[in-house]
Parts: structure tokens; C-alpha cells; sequence
């Protein structure tokens, strides 16, 4: 166990900066407390503020809105209902209890409200079903010795799912507990022993959706799937882009120490063009606090985003994509691939990155990104100049660049 300077874990931070997190303001507490005790109208900003400023208060007065949503008049329910419409920062627990109580109410009103708060809930159900299958049938129960147990601690964490989903309503109240058992028996294989896995893309959708309620454990449902898109929504391309003045300068521009600079504002247009939105515009050779690394790009992942950008984040705990750009006219060795891995982990930006670079890696190159993913949870994707033209062909023809950077992905996750 890797131990950090403050003496506790760094699997303790991994496992505790990505759940939801509080920070009470005891003035702001003691004012929500004497209003719960107030009027209607006192009750009501009591509610209202519960989950406006969810994160600003103590996880006992959840229960202020939890009583409002049972208890509450037609007026504060509707006023509830549209408030979570507008989906606010508060944690899963009461964003269940508010829907399942809500849930059980006649009103037109509130019925169109959540419903399409609803929707994810019950695909996502369905689509676990569906999906639990597949996962069972994709392991070899012969593969290692001691897997067959972990296969049956992962079957029995799926029959409460599976008994959960019977009843629209029991679901919001019973799936916390399975799933967040069900994504510690994926966290306890090691990566070398979880098969090549295709969750579907709508299952990955609504996991996504999910994990902004609790990011550690969709995040470890999510890190299962071998790739976002299905393999038969990626290669062979047949867009190209010879002859685009981007791709035209690329192949022109000789690589080396000299040319260096200008490489690096290419990759930065190019990539800007394929992911500009849904990606943030770049940070430009960012500089860490104690200045020692540098990191030329760095494209922030909108909180809003959806898709495969939504499926890094969710999977690799990415805040931003972190971009390198190596202007080598060799394969890069090992010991560039550790550079850039120096940029992740829990306390930074996240666990995924890109190194754009000339000629590929060469084979301790090649062995040390699959050792980033096995031993570190850091998922680096090597892209070539091959690499960029393609993805500024799928860029002009329509289709999703992302899908040769989910290429790369499956490739080096498949080979495992």
C-alpha cells in the first residue's frame, strides 16, 4: 500500500475525493434548523435551501426535505419537484428519497416534472438485466485460480439488483447498497483478470448519468467496459484527410528538437478542431504549482458533457484530458511514458491522458503504458500522425474523432 506524506493511504484519498463531499456551515445550519420549526413559509425556505446549498450543510438535514416530500403541501412538493428538474448538487441518498416519495404523488404537476428524472433509473435497470449476462458468460472461470470465488461474490452482488428492479419506486430506495457492493467486487480484480467486457452504450450513458451522484462506485462499473463505442462503430475508417492544410503542415513539418514549438501548436489545433466543444478550449503548457512538471495541453471536461468524453470522466476519474506533445523522431521509450503519468492521481486532474507523438513507442514503451493501466489505474493513449489524420477525417465527415482514441483503448485493454 502506497502511503502518502501525511501518513495516511493514497487508495484512502482515491477512495474518498471523488464521493460526495460537505462542508457544513454551522451559522447556515442554525438558520435551517429554526425555520424547519417555523411556518409553512419558514418550512418551505428550510426545504429550498437543503438542496440548493446541499453541500453547505450536515447530512442530518437531508431529512428536513426527505419529512417536506412526505409531509409537505402540494405547493412545497411541486416546488421540490422543480428544483430537482434543474439537478442541483446533493448527494444520491436524497436525491433517491425525494424521488421515491415524489414519485408516489397523483399530480399531473409533479409527474411531468421528474419523470424524465425517472427515465435513467428505469433504463438503467433494464439494461443491468440485460447486461449481467454478458458479464457472467465473459469470464473463464478456469483463467485463475481464485477467480471462481470472485465470479460468485460478483453474482451474489447482483441478485439484490436483480430483485431491486422488480418495482419502479423500490429501486430509488434498494439499488444504492447492490450497486455500491457490486462495484467493490470489480475494484478487488485485478486488471489483468477482468475479461474483455462490452457494456452497451446506453448502459454506459446511464452509468454516466449516475456517477455524478456517486463517482466512485459508477466509475468502477464504467473502468469495466473495454471501450465505449462497440467494435463495430470503430475500425476501418474510410474518412480521410490528406489533403486538409492541417494534416498537409503536419506531414511537412520535420520532427526534432528545432521544430519542436511549432509541432506542439499543430497537435494543439488539430486536437482543438476534433474536441473543441465538447471539450473546454486548452490550457496551454501549464506549468505545475512547484514548476518542476509541464504540461503542454490541458482540454477540462465540462460537467455537462455527455458521451464518450462523459464515459473518461466517469471511468478514469478525469477532470481534464492531458495532452503531450513529443516531437521525437523515434519511438518514445519508457521513460517518456513516465514523465507524463507524472501529471495523474486522485489529488490532480484525474487518471487519463494523450501523448501525441511522431513514430509511436517503441517496446519498453509500449510495456510501461500497459503497466500504467494494470498497476496504476492511469489510462495514457499514444497517438501517431496516422492517428491524427483520421481523426480529422471522421471530424469533417460528420462522425466522431473519439472514436480512434476508444480504438486505442480497447486495443491496449484487449492485449491485456
Amino acid at each position: 500500500m502506497r502511503v502518502s506524506k501525511d501518513g495516511s493511504s493514497e487508495e484512502g484519498h482515491k477512495a474518498r475525493v471523488f464521493l460526495f463531499e460537505r462542508n457544513p456551515d454551522n451559522d447556515l445550519w442554525k438558520v435551517v434548523r429554526a425555520q424547519s420549526k417555523g411556518t409553512d413559509d419558514d418550512r418551505l425556505k428550510a426545504m429550498e435551501t437543503v438542496i440548493s446549498q446541499n453541500r453547505e450543510l450536515p447530512e442530518e438535514a437531508d431529512q428536513i426535505a426527505v419529512t417536506m416530500s412526505k409531509t409537505g403541501s402540494l405547493h412545497a412538493k411541486r416546488r421540490m419537484a422543480s428544483m430537482l428538474a434543474s439537478k442541483p448538487s446533493i448527494s444520491w441518498g436524497l436525491s433517491l428519497s425525494l424521488l421515491e416519495n415524489l414519485g408516489r404523488e397523483d399530480d399531473i404537476q409533479i409527474v411531468e416534472t421528474i419523470a424524465p428524472l425517472l427515465e435513467p433509473y428505469r433504463r438503467l435497470t433494464e439494461s443491468l438485466k440485460e447486461w449481467q449476462g454478458r458479464v457472467f458468460g465473459s469470464i473463464p472461470k478456469e483463467l485463475f485460480s481464485g477467480i471462481v470465488d470472485q465470479q460468485a461474490a460478483l453474482e451474489r452482488a447482483l441478485v439484490p439488483v436483480t430483485e431491486a428492479i422488480q418495482c419502479s419506486m423500490q429501486v430509488f430506495s434498494q439499488l444504492n447498497f447492490p450497486l455500491e457492493q457490486l462495484g467493490k467486487t470489480f475494484e478487488s480484480l485485478g486488471r489483468f483478470e477482468i475479461p474483455s467486457v462490452q457494456i452497451p452504450r446506453h448502459v454506459l450513458d446511464s452509468i454516466n448519468t449516475f456517477s455524478r451522484y456517486d463517482s466512485l462506485t459508477y466509475g468502477n462499473l464504467a473502468r469495466v467496459s473495454t471501450s465505449y463505442y462497440p467494435p463495430e462503430e470503430q475500425k476501418p475508417y474510410t474518412a480521410k484527410a490528406s489533403d486538409d492544410p492541417l494534416i498537409v503542415q503536419l506531414r511537412r513539418l520535420p520532427p526534432g528538437q528545432e521544430t519542436w514549438p511549432e509541432y506542439q501548436k499543430l497537435c494543439q489545433a488539430i486536437l482543438s478542431f476534433c474536441f473543441v466543444p465538447p471539450l473546454l478550449e486548452p490550457l496551454y503548457e501549464a506549468s505545475t504549482e512547484s514548476g518542476i512538471h509541464r504540461r503542454d495541453m490541458i482540454y477540462h471536461i465540462p460537467h455537462e458533457a455527455s458521451g464518450f468524453w462523459a464515459h473518461v470522466r466517469t471511468a478514469y476519474f478525469a477532470l481534464a484530458v492531458i495532452m503531450d506533445a513529443k516531437n521525437y523522431s523515434d519511438t518514445l521509450p519508457k521513460d517518456q511514458i513516465v514523465i507524463t503519468s507524472k501529471y495523474f492521481g486522485p489529488k490532480k486532474l484525474g487518471n487519463f491522458g494523450i501523448i501525441v507523438c511522431r513514430a509511436g513507442l517503441n517496446d519498453s514503451g509500449k510495456k510501461e503504458l500497459a503497466d500504467r493501466w494494470v498497476h496504476h489505474d492511469e489510462m495514457i493513449v499514444c497517438l501517431t500522425d496516422d492517428d491524427l489524420e483520421e481523426m480529422v477525417g471522421l471530424k469533417l465527415a460528420g462522425q466522431d474523432a473519439e472514436r480512434v482514441i476508444d480504438h486505442k483503448i480497447r486495443e491496449l485493454r484487449s492485449a491485456l
